[in-house]
Parts: structure tokens; sequence; C-alpha cells
């Protein structure tokens, strides 16, 4: 928004409103010391009279320099006495900032009109037929059903690159999160190495042996994001599996019976799932009646 002119000038009012609604700029034109009045006459007021005085380039530097002038929220310059032309600058209001979200770029929010969407059906699954590249997924199940098992099962095909049970696989590293029982995980790995994939010893298959919070904003988000970029140059493999083993584990102090709860740890997975660009897998509990699925309020 841009505008000039009299503080009594109605557009300055609505400019400023207009600015501090969506934490926005004004820009305020700058007008050369021999366009300006010295007899206390009007003198030039907006962006029109600057461009018929100094031609475009003066306009498009003054708008320039709002946008990139990243300074504090302030209020309109108060005029000087001897003169009624405004000739300074508008920003949001610092009294609006605080509670105002700062608007999201396109790029945050990325749109496929009709008529540009596109088939995917040639992307490659992680495991063919059964688990598709960067998706969230759930193994669930009873105590003691062997979920643990079955998710090293698939997690050492995947890190080997050996089919999974006739299916073709993506290979890449792998983080097991043992976040409950990280001994009795560890064993299995060995007898898993050992028994079944002994010629795959240096293959990419990781194990954080202690719980992490995904519960609070922050909490340990970042510090699983960062530990597999760690992971990914230290081996040189793109991890394409994360698993939390537990889910109960990874929310600790939170209710699965809780929709704010369980929704605030799906997002935090879901921030390592887009910022990894990896597949990430709750092992989970089912409920009591073991038909209606794993237990908890929400589950992706």
């Amino acid at each position: 928004m841009m505008t000039g002119g009299p503080m009594s000038n109605p557009g300055l009012s609505k400019a400023k409103e207009a600015a501090a609604a969506v934490n926005g700029v004004v820009a305020k034109p700058a007008f050369a010391a021999e366009h300006l009045p010295t007899d206390g006459s009007k003198g030039p007021t907006d962006f029109n009279d600057l461009h018929q005085l100094s031609g475009l380039e003066a306009v498009s530097a003054c708008i320039e320099e709002a946008i990139t002038e990243d300074i504090p929220c302030q209020q309109i310059d108060e005029p000087a006495p001897e003169s009624d032309v405004w000739v300074g600058s508008v920003v949001a209001g610092a009294e609006n900032q605080a509670s105002i979200p700062k608007p999201q770029t396109d790029e945050s929010y990325p749109v496929i009109w009709l008529k540009d969407a596109k088939p995917h059906c040639s992307q490659a699954a992680l495991i063919r037929g059964l688990i598709k590249p960067k998706s969230m997924v759930v193994i669930y199940g009873e105590s003691n059903s062997g979920k643990t098992f079955f998710a090293l099962d698939l997690n050492f095909h995947m890190a080997t690159g050996v089919p999974w049970r006739g299916r073709e696989v993506e290979s890449g590293l792998v983080v097991y999160v043992a976040a409950e029982g990280s001994q009795s995980v560890e064993n299995r790995v060995v007898a898993f190495r050992d028994e079944l994939f002994s010629e795959y010893g240096t293959a990419p298959f990781v194990i954080l042996p202690k719980p992490v919070d995904l519960l609070r904003a922050g909490a340990d988000t970042d510090y699983v994001i960062r530990m597999i970029r760690q992971l990914e140059s230290d081996c040189g493999e793109k991890c394409v599996f994360v698993v939390g083993d537990t889910l109960n584990r990874l929310m600790a102090g939170g209710n699965e019976n809780s929709s704010e709860d369980m929704g605030a740890l799906v997002s935090n997975a879901d921030r390592i799932r887009e910022e990894i660009g990896c597949t990430f897998a709750f092992i989970h509990h089912s409920g009591k009646d073991g038909a209606k699925g794993a237990r908890a309020a929400y589950y992706p």
C-alpha cells in the first residue's frame, strides 16, 4: 500500500490500518529538497507527484527501500510544524504485530490447478504394493504379537535392498527409534544380522536407543532431524524410513485419548517426514477390542 499527504488524509489512515492488518508496510514518497516548497504552500504529497517530478526510478527506489528495510514497527512520523506535507514512513503498528500471524508465502502453500494436475503412476514404491515413499504408517497389534519383529523384517530389507517377500524395495538409511526396550530391540537386530543378513553387516541401519519427545513443540523434533541429516552424511545414503517404537513412548506425559495430544504428535512426525523426505512409521498397541484397530483418539 502506498500513500502520502497530510496526516488528516483518510487514505493515509486506511493505509495504516491495512498495513497493520497484514503486518505489512506503507512505502513513503521521498522528494528531493528542490521539489519541496519553502513559502508555506502545499507541495507534492504522493507517488503520482513523485513520478511526475522524478520518474519511475524514484518510485521504484522508495518501494524497494520499504520492502527491504527490516526495522521494528513504528508509528507515522509527525509532520513538521511549518508544513502539512507528510514525509514519514508507515509500517504495521508494533502493538498489533504480536497478535497478527505473518502471512504465509505462496511457496508455503503451493496449489495445483486442474489444468496442471498430472499423474504420478511412475513413482517408485518403498515396498512395492505395500508402502509408498514419504508416507505415514502405523504398525499395530496386541502385546507380544510380533510387531517389532515384523517392523525389523521390513527395515532390514529396506536397508539392504533385498526384496521383501517377493516385493521390490527402495533401499536407503533406516533409523529405528527404540524408545521402549532398547536392549531387547538390539538383541533382535543382532539375531537378524547374524542369522539372516550376515553378508550385509555394513547396511545403513541405525538404532537410537532412547526415548524422544515428539509431543511438545520443539522438544526433540529438531534434534531428530539434525541427527538423521548427520547420519545421511556419515553413511552416504538417503534416509527412507524412520520407526518410532512405540507411539506411547514418543509422547511421554501425553494422553493417547486426547485428539490435541495425538494431533501434536502426528504433526511433529510429519515435520520429520517432510523435512527428511522419508516414511515415518509408528509401532503401536491395539485397543481392548483388537477388531476396532489401534487404540487412541486419532492416528494417521
